[in-house]
């Protein structure tokens, strides 16, 4: 066991302070807008089993200097709600509540949530994604730049950061930045899912489940108990869908479908996309050919 920890941090900014109008009285200088900046961040860190608390809040700092920024970050917090792993982990970010420390308006503080991953690491360690809320007086970090996380559990050196130009998008939410192949400590990979791992292994069963027409009875009474889960509730949407049950066999074929827990290369997700934008458009060519006999 060892207390090194290696990971990787990158934010986006939620809400930026309103520059102060300096013609209006000190007291009055705020009051029509945000006093504070905040940044939403996402990270994934390596470390060993236990570490952590998972699906807790944990308080965090930045403190230092652009050049040597480091993080301090609670190895314990407050327990999240258990409704909550049925949620991707950045839809976490609709309830967090900051509690800043003791001078806190001084500070850059903010909370995370870890969660486990089966994302590929060193032998006998864990990799957590993470997704929090920082409030800082000014803006502090930049955006779309990625540092590396070096250091012990409560204290982490962030590294130069790397620009990522790819990462959150316009009008993107932050799921879709876990979904861009820039994590890992070698070869990057996406994270296509950051559901809780139990909600991943009840959808990678019910869905195995769900586009067969040659159930057991066994298998047909263990369906129904999955559809009456609550942790297969973020996968309704592909109940009774004969469209997407034709697109899931169709990928299914030609290989295009990973499981919901894999983590892709740059390489395997341009052959999903590649194939999956293919078997799209012949699926709609074909609509649009059954619609113009239909409507003859």
């Amino acid at each position: 066991m060892t207390d090194f920890i290696r990971g990787q941090i990158i934010f986006r900014r939620a809400v930026g302070s309103v520059t102060p109008d300096y013609s209006q009285p000190r007291h009055a200088r705020f009051e029509s807008g945000y006093p504070f900046v905040y940044d939403i961040a996402l990270a994934l860190i390596e470390c060993d089993p236990g570490t952590y608390a998972d699906e807790q809040l944990l308080p965090f700092t930045l403190s230092g200097a652009p050049d040597s920024f480091r993080l301090s970050l609670d190895r314990r917090g407050d327990p999240v709600p258990d409704y909550a792993r049925i949620d991707k982990l950045d839809g976490l970010l609709r309830t967090m509540q900051i509690k800043p420390p003791f001078l806190g308006s001084l500070l850059c503080c903010g909370g995370m949530v870890l969660r486990k991953t089966r994302f590929p690491g060193a032998p006998g360690r864990v990799v957590m994604a993470g997704a929090g809320i920082m409030r800082s007086p000014i803006t502090v970090v930049p955006e779309k730049e990625m540092f590396s996380l070096l250091g012990s559990p409560s204290r982490l050196t962030m590294g130069s950061p790397e620009p990522v130009p790819e990462a959150f998008p316009d009008g993107s939410i932050p799921s879709q930045t876990f979904d861009k192949p820039i994590w890992g400590f070698g070869e990057r990979r996406a994270i296509p899912s950051t559901l809780h791992l139990d909600v991943l292994d009840h959808g990678k069963e019910i869905i195995s489940l769900l586009y067969r027409d040659d159930l057991s009875e066994a298998e047909a009474r263990r369906l129904e108990e999955l559809k009456a889960s609550p942790l297969c509730e973020p996968f309704k949407v592909h109940w009774k869908d004969e469209l997407f049950a034709e697109y899931y066999r169709r990928s299914s074929e030609a290989g295009a479908v990973g499981q919901l827990d894999s983590y892709p290369t740059a390489e395997e997700r341009q052959r999903q996309r590649r194939v999956v934008d293919e078997i799209v458009k012949a699926m709609v060519e074909e609509q649009r050919r059954e619609d113009s006999l239909r409507y003859a």
